[in-house]
This record gives structure tokens, sequence and C-alpha cells, in this order.
């Protein structure tokens, strides 16, 4: 039988423990964690939306124009107190939008690079919307949210696009609203590349 010999603390030959198995060292990051090391990690922020109504409105868009595959993890959904209004916030998702005044308007989104050492930005259109901007074509669903006042929802979903496609986001306040405020923070990310 081969043994393998234990040649800790060279600097050139492997460690083996007292039952001949392979010392080894590992660390666990995330798929985003790796990426923003590389400086290829990103908080896509509506910046604050003001209403005056309970109108649906175009908030964010995301178009992908990298040759790399842009990664949606998540949205932080932060709403604050609808004056007037009942009910519940209404959210929806768009897959591959086409259209709306969101993107004529061209209100560039809120971009931090979650790497404080890196420059570089997403390749694509990042738009924010106002009350009442438009944002037509694709395919979403609706999803409630209760109005708390002070309340943020993540929202963990996995949403993949790849060069030329799109995502965007609706929101409605509550029936009756007459004053109130909304903020969405997407996370995104290429995934980095493995060495």
């Amino acid at each position: 039988m081969t043994l393998i010999k234990d040649g800790k603390g060279r600097g050139f030959t492997a460690a083996v423990n007292t039952s001949n198995r392979l010392e080894t060292n590992s660390v666990i990051v995330s798929e985003e964690e790796a990426a923003g090391l590389e400086g290829l990690a990103f908080a896509l922020s509506t910046t604050t939306v003001a209403f005056t109504a309970a109108t649906e409105s175009g908030i964010l868009y995301i178009k992908n124009e990298s040759e790399s595959t842009l990664i949606l993890d998540r949205a932080r959904v932060m709403l604050g107190t609808a004056t007037g209004g009942t009910g519940d916030w209404t959210l929806k998702f768009l897959r591959n939008p086409t259209g709306g005044t969101i993107i004529t308007n061209a209100l560039e989104a809120g971009i931090l690079n979650i790497n404080h050492g890196s420059s570089q930005t997403p390749t694509g259109d990042y738009f924010r919307g106002v009350q009442g901007d438009t944002l037509t074509g694709g395919q979403g669903a609706d999803f409630p949210i209760k109005s708390s006042g002070d309340g943020q929802v993540i929202f963990p979903f996995t949403r993949i696009l790849p060069t030329g496609s799109s995502f965007g986001i609706l929101l409605t306040p509550p029936t009756g609203t007459t004053a109130a405020n909304a903020i969405i923070v997407v996370r995104s990310f290429y995934p980095a590349s493995i060495n």
C-alpha cells in the first residue's frame, strides 16, 4: 500500500493527518460575495418614489446589455405610511418589459458597486421611475403587501438576465392614498470567474 507522506510546514508538500488523510483548508463564499470581491456586484435603487395617489407606476427598469449574464438575487421593498390609503400595496415583477415612459424618460437608477474599491458599473439600461410612469409588455403577477408604515420586505427571487433581456417593477399604493413614499433596492451581480 502506498501512503502519502506528511510534509506539513515545508511550503511545497501537503499535510497528512494520523489517519493518512490529506488536510485541506477551504473558505465558503456565496456567488454574490465572490462577484463582489471582483467588483461585479451591485445595488440598483429606485431612490425615494413619492406617491400622491393610488396610481400603478413603473418604478424600476433593468436591461442587461453586458456580454455576461446578470443575476438579480433579491429585492428590498421599503414602504412608508400610506396617508389616506386603505388596503394593501400591490407589487408586480415583470419579465422582459418592452416599453413605457420609465424607459423614454430615462432617469438613471441609483447604482452602487458593493465593493467600495471598485468603480465598475453594470452594462445596460438602469432606470428609475416616478409616480405615473408606465412600464408595458412583459409578464408578471401581483403581490399584495401589507402597509405597516415602517416595513421592509425582502423578496428573495432569482431572475437570470442573459444579454438583451429585461426586468421591471410596478408598484401601486393602497386605494385612497394621498401621500406615501417607497424605495426598492435590487441586489444583482455578474457571476465571478472561478479559478
